[in-house]
């Protein structure tokens, strides 16, 4: 069994570029962190910081995209029949509302004629408000959400990436750290010395690469202000479109 799992990290490592060998480092300095047993090199607080905050940042962001599809009209059902509809018009509540006016309107026109005729004006009005509708849900999806989902998938992904790999080199360091002090002859120390001494570069350096990109990711997080504005404008369009067809109506 062990020979396998040999052989299989040894093929895997000659296929990808995967180093076994810093794999099982980074394994080995991880568990003896859990159990204290190895020292653990601490980011400085600002780096800290700005790590907690892009860890809940996908959290906060889907439960947005979630709601607004939600508010929207966009659902597993929706985007599954999307799929198959691609040129059919979505039918909003709206719609559906309107028709059955005007059904009723055609139906009870000689039972009640005023009533008739005022099922057909109002069926007019929710035909008009539906087409404000989808233009509204079409203006969200594309200046709101899409926005969110970019920003998922591209400036915080970019972050998640340069986490990794900052932890990466920390557990490298540490890594060598651990060996360095478990050092039993003087060949064996200069050796994780000079180890250290790179690991400790590479660490600055990735650190600051890093904390650029933490710092990216934060700043465009917080200027989702405008995406925000842009929905805040289109329910204001919408809602005074709707209340203009009913102002109408009314004689206001």
């Amino acid at each position: 069994m062990n020979y396998l799992f040999i052989v299989f990290f040894s093929i895997a490592q000659k296929m990808s570029g995967f180093d076994v060998t810093k794999t099982f480092n980074r394994f080995t300095q991880r568990a003896g962190e859990l159990v204290n047993k190895n020292e653990k090199t601490s980011y400085p607080t600002r780096t800290s910081d700005l790590i907690h905050e892009i860890d809940q940042m996908k959290a906060w962001i889907s439960k947005i995209i979630t709601a607004t599809e939600e508010f929207v009209d966009i659902n597993i059902a929706s985007k599954v029949a999307d799929a198959f509809q691609k040129n059919k018009e979505k039918i909003t509540t709206t719609d559906k509302l309107g028709t059955a006016l005007e059904q009723v309107a055609s139906q009870s026109e000689k039972a009640a004629p005023q009533l008739s005729k005022m099922l057909t004006e109002a069926s007019d009005v929710h035909q008009r408000m539906a087409t404000a509708r989808k233009n509204f849900n079409s203006e969200v999806n594309t200046t709101f959400i899409e926005d969110l989902k970019n920003f998922l998938n591209t400036t915080l992904s970019e972050a998640q990436k340069a986490k990794t790999k900052l932890e990466e080199v920390r557990l490298d360091l540490d890594s060598d750290k651990t060996k360095l002090k478990n050092a039993k002859t003087a060949e064996q120390k200069a050796k994780w010395e000079a180890e250290v001494r790179k690991d400790e570069s590479d660490f600055d350096r990735v650190h600051q690469e890093s904390l650029t990109i933490f710092e990216k990711t934060c700043k465009e997080f917080d200027g989702l202000s405008v995406q925000l504005l842009d929905l805040i404008r289109a329910e204001k369009n919408y809602y005074e479109a709707c209340a203009k067809e009913c102002s109408m109506m009314l004689g206001e």
